[in-house]
């Protein structure tokens, strides 16, 4: 049996911007992970990758777009 994780993301997707006039920006796209208790995980990448974004959405603090 596998233990259920204690965080998991999906097929994560945030857009910026008016979808109206489809002047959007892309920061994060398909992203998909699993973290299990007692676990650490580090997420690395350049600066304006989606890193912070990313932890914000995992947080609640921020809506993903899908």
């Amino acid at each position: 049996m596998t233990a259920r994780p204690r965080l998991s993301l999906k097929d994560v997707r945030k857009s910026y911007g008016d979808a109206r006039d489809r002047e959007q920006t892309l920061a994060l796209d398909g992203i998909s992970l699993d973290v299990a208790a007692k676990e650490f995980v580090v997420i690395v990448g350049p600066s304006g990758c989606g890193k912070s974004t990313l932890l914000r959405i995992a947080a609640g603090l921020a809506p993903p777009t899908r």
